[in-house]
């Protein structure tokens, strides 16, 4: 089990980049204390000795702390840890001993330093530990921030990723959606037998075709949305046998200013669902779109009606659930939707910023 944890961790430390780092780190070290170090002032080749054979001791020392942290420390295991720290600190102790033993001291005689030497001063032992600790402590900072940078472009990934597959599906829900109402309306003039149906078909195979390739890119055009809406309004209007007043209000500054398929088509289809019925006196239905620099505001007026041919079985609302969804995932803390009832009539208003 432990070997297993240890193999994992070590391919975790040094796979990739992050494996070029912790070379870049030791190189680095051993170059910079083999320049300034303070055993030989001036002996660079005796510095180079005491470093060089002293780095697998910091080495030990460093990976052994990282060990124990990612074990104990991440399972909240908090005894096994101290006693882990323990033994790694006694163990630097007695490595750090043993070095200077056989390294540094006969170096210090042998450059004319006097310097008693007592194997098992505890004091001076932990005393010398300062030429350990520092460089243990930075290898344990270094990996531990390069696994904080790893794990957030890694979620970041994962948080893109999985926008991406919710985006899909949210869009998903639109077309089926849409499709389950149309053809309620198409199945409700087949049994009238009226003279509309085969524009209603020909104007369902338009929808269909925007829906198959264009719904599906990262963005659009706005005049392309805005013909899509005017095509659903030909599509809706068709099931009325009273007359419809549409008013479409456009003051776009660049018509070529792309936003994401299927933006403002949920809120003309809500409006057309429930404002196109067979009340007298007609429906009157009133859309504003304006556009300017990177601000869109649409604007939905439409009375209720009274008598609607739809089916009155499907979730009223899904169309404008599923859009506010979308909005949160695509424009957080950039848009406001707004839905709302006065007197006979219901209003909606997009507002978008930053687009």
């Amino acid at each position: 089990m432990q070997n297993s944890e240890i193999n994992r961790l070590f391919v975790q430390l040094f796979s990739g980049k992050k494996g070029l780092l912790h070379i870049l780190f030791w190189t680095s070290h051993l170059l910079i204390r083999t320049l300034f170090s303070k055993y030989h002032s001036g002996y660079i080749w005796e510095n180079f000795i005491v470093e060089i054979t002293e780095l697998p001791v910091k080495i030990i020392i460093g990976y052994f702390g990282i060990y124990l942290i990612e074990r104990y420390i991440s399972r909240a295991k908090l005894g096994f840890f101290i006693l882990g720290l323990t033994s790694n600190f006694f163990l630097g102790w007695f490595l750090k001993r043993v070095h200077d033993l056989l390294i540094t001291m006969p170096l210090y005689i042998e450059n004319g330093y006097s310097k008693t030497f007592e194997f098992w001063n505890f004091a001076d032992g932990v005393y010398r530990l300062i030429y350990i600790y520092p460089t243990v402590s930075g290898i344990i900072a270094l990996t531990f921030t390069i696994e904080w940078f790893h794990n957030q472009k890694r979620n970041q990934k994962l948080e893109i990723l999985n926008k991406k597959n919710e985006l899909r599906y949210l869009k998903s829900q639109i077309q089926p959606h849409f499709l389950f109402n149309t053809l309620n309306n198409l199945y409700s003039l087949s049994l009238d037998k009226a003279d509309e149906t085969p524009e209603v078909i020909l104007q369902l195979s338009e929808l269909l075709s925007f829906m198959l390739y264009q719904a599906d890119k990262p963005t659009i055009p706005i005049r392309d949305e805005i013909d899509l809406i005017h095509s659903l309004f030909r599509l809706e209007s068709l099931r009325s046998s009273q007359p419809v007043n549409f008013e479409f209000n456009k003051e776009i500054q660049d018509p070529d200013r792309v936003i994401p398929p299927l933006l403002l088509f949920p809120i003309a289809e809500n409006a057309f669902k429930y404002g196109i019925g067979d009340d007298e006196g007609g429906s009157t239905i009133i859309f504003k779109l304006t556009q300017v620099e990177h601000h869109i505001e649409f604007t939905v007026q439409n009375q209720i009606k009274k008598e609607v041919k739809t089916d009155r079985k499907t979730k009223q609302g899904l169309g404008l659930d599923t859009l506010s969804k979308r909005l949160e995932i695509l424009f957080p803390n950039q848009y406001e939707l707004k839905n709302y009832k006065l007197d006979n009539k219901y209003f909606s208003t997009l507002k978008l910023w930053g687009i």
